[in-house]
């Protein structure tokens, strides 16, 4: 069965990034993108459609990770803070990112002012020459939170990545053209930005604005 692609079931040790004390939401979605191409099988190119993962609350312990099919009987968890779905050759899953009580004690560096320093910001639009040091999505988190910090400069509070919806998961970037276009605002606090790839639209990540 397609089921017995995917871990069901796997703790996931993560560290901070940086001087953050919460689990970042880059992170997240590698550690979710790692499970999901751990089989020759899904890493077939596209073989991952209509990625959709939320992150619901921030998390400061280390997580377990689980999948279900959307036609099995799995429930979630009633500590998970992280949702996500996709589709995997014609059919559905989804799954959660649930916090455990194992603390994280490690951090590590991250580039973060060498994607800003590839930035152009025009508007409501950043056109990005990536780090290649960095993952893709670090690239367009850094690069979406720039934008916002850009063009909200008096916002009251942090830009924290909070979604993001793939037609499928995201290329590993070489040369290519990264731009992030902001497309909605609601009430200041919740955005929409669309992304496009050496021009080509590859969906849209959303960023919220938190009190701290």
């Amino acid at each position: 069965m397609i089921d017995d692609i995917f871990h069901t079931n796997e703790h996931i040790t993560f560290r901070f990034k940086g001087g953050r004390d919460y689990i970042h939401g880059t992170d997240i979605y590698a550690a979710i993108e790692n499970s999901l191409i751990s089989t020759q099988d899904a890493r077939m190119p596209d073989s991952i459609s209509q990625f959709r993962l939320a992150i619901r609350k921030p998390s400061s312990h280390s997580c377990d990770i689980s999948i279900v099919s959307n036609d099995s009987l799995g429930k979630k968890p009633d500590n998970a803070v992280v949702d996500f779905q996709f589709n995997h050759r014609g059919r559905s899953f989804r799954g959660w990112l649930s916090e455990t009580g194992s603390s994280i004690s490690e951090h590590y560096e991250f580039a973060e002012n060498k994607v800003i320093a590839g930035c152009v910001v025009s508007g409501d639009r950043v056109v990005l020459n990536p780090c290649l040091s960095c993952t893709t999505i670090e690239n367009l988190v850094a690069a979406t939170k720039h934008l916002h910090t850009t063009r909200f400069p008096e916002a009251e509070g942090k830009w924290f990545f909070s979604r993001i919806d793939l037609p499928h998961l995201l290329p590993t970037l070489s040369n290519q053209n990264l731009a992030i276009s902001l497309k909605q605002c609601v009430g200041k606090r919740l955005t929409r930005s669309d992304i496009q790839i050496d021009g080509q639209p590859h969906g849209s990540v959303y960023f919220s604005l938190v009190s701290v």
